[in-house]
């Protein structure tokens, strides 16, 4: 009964270590699918950006024309 005592104790050693290992360890994947996540966020920022700057970049090239404009007259 020794020999079978410790093939059942073996494996409920090995079944806590598994279950030890699923809720404690890490995998990869979280971390890739974050980093998808902060590139989408980065990509939609940066087009926003640029398309917000491009306006105020022609509201500001206006306003200094006009105001070149009016001192010059």
């Amino acid at each position: 009964m020794t020999r079978l005592d410790d093939m059942i104790l073996a494996t409920k050693i090995r079944g806590e270590k598994a279950v030890d290992r699923f809720f404690h360890e890490e995998n990869g994947d979280t971390n890739f699918i974050s980093m998808l996540i902060l590139i989408a966020v980065a990509v939609f920022l940066a087009s926003a950006f640029k398309t917000v700057g491009k306006n105020i970049l022609e509201l500001v090239g206006q306003k200094v024309t006009t105001f070149i404009n009016s001192t010059a007259n």
